[in-house]
C-alpha cells in the first residue's frame, strides 16, 4: 500500500527536479531510467538491489545512480522520509565537461555514507522548496557536482568503449529507417549487443531508450512535473519514460 506524501518541484534554472517522499512507499520492481538520480534517506529503512547487489540502507545513507542500472528496492520500516534529485543527462553531461571530462561519468561505489554530500543535497532542497535565488541554488548545485565528480565519477567501462560502434550503427540505423516497425530484435541483430548491453549503451549515449528516439517532441505527453508549454523537450523526453514498461515508474518515485 502507498501512503506516501510526495513533492515534487521543477527547478528550471538548474534543469533537475527536486522530489521528496515520506510514509510508507510501495516496493518497486527491477527497472532503470534515462536520467542519474542522487537519492538520500533521512529517516526510515529499505532494501535495494542494485546489478546484482544488495545493499540495506539507513539514514544518511546516499545512493549515485546512473543512467541505465538496473535497480529496485522496498521499504522494511514502517516510515521513510526520502528526497532524490533527478539529473538529465543533458545537464550531468555540460557539467563533466566543464570538469575536463569527455564522457559521461558513470559513479561507483552507488551507495555512500557521505556526510558531505547528504549536507549538500539537504541545502540544495530546501533552496529550491523556498524558491531562493538562482545564483545561491547554483553555487550549493555546482558544488555538489564538483564533489560527486571528484569523489565517485569513473570512466565508462571498458566493455561500453568497446561497443561505441555498434550503440553508432543503432542509432543511424535509427535514424534513417524511423518509419518502419522497428524490433529490439532487429537492432541487436544488427549490432551484435545483447538486448541489456543495447539498452544501457543507448540510454548512457543518448539519454533515452531506442523508442524513445523515435517519438517526435509534439508526440510526447507533458507529465506533472512540467506543467508549463516552456518545459524543455529533454525533460518530456526523460518524464515520458514512466509510460513504457522499459522504465516500469516515473522519475519523480523513489529509488
Amino acid at each position: 500500500m502507498d501512503n506516501a506524501r510526495t513533492k515534487v518541484i521543477l527547478d528550471r534554472e538548474l534543469g533537475v527536479e527536486s522530489c521528496r517522499f515520506e510514509g510508507t512507499v510501495r516496493p518497486f520492481v527491477m527497472h532503470f531510467h534515462t536520467h542519474y538520480v542522487f537519492g538520500l534517506v533521512e529517516e526510515g529503512s529499505r532494501v535495494m538491489q542494485y546489478r546484482g547487489m544488495v545493499y540495506h540502507l539507513g539514514k544518511k545513507h546516499v545512493l549515485l545512480i546512473n543512467p541505465g542500472d538496473n535497480h529496485g528496492c522496498e521499504q522494511t520500516g514502517a516510515v521513510l522520509t526520502y528526497s532524490s534529485l533527478v539529473i538529465p543527462v543533458e545537464v550531468m553531461g555540460g557539467w563533466a565537461r566543464s570538469a575536463g571530462r569527455d564522457a559521461l561519468p558513470v559513479f561507483s561505489p552507488n551507495v555512500v555514507p557521505d556526510e558531505d554530500m547528504a549536507t549538500c543535497l539537504r541545502l540544495l532542497h530546501r533552496a529550491i522548496a523556498l524558491g531562493e535565488e538562482a545564483l545561491h541554488r547554483k553555487e550549493i548545485f555546482g558544488y555538489l557536482l564538483d564533489l560527486v565528480l571528484s569523489r565517485y565519477a569513473r570512466d565508462p567501462s571498458d566493455s561500453m568503449a568497446a561497443c561505441r560502434k555498434e550503440i553508432e550503427w543503432a542509432c543511424h540505423y535509427l535514424e534513417t529507417r524511423y518509419p518502419e516497425h522497428i524490433l529490439l530484435d532487429d537492432l541487436c541483430a544488427g549490432s551484435g549487443l545483447s538486448k541489456s548491453t543495447l539498452l544501457r549503451g543507448f540510454v548512457r549515449t543518448r539519454g533515452v531508450t531506442p523508442h524513445q528516439s523515435t517519438l517526435p517532441t509534439s508526440a510526447l505527453p507533458q507529465p506533472e512535473g512540467c506543467l508549463s508549454r516552456a518545459c524543455p523537450p529533454w525533460m518530456w523526453r526523460h518524464r515520458q519514460a514512466s509510460a513504457t514498461r522499459a522504465i516500469s515508474r516515473a522519475p519523480s518515485l523513489p529509488a
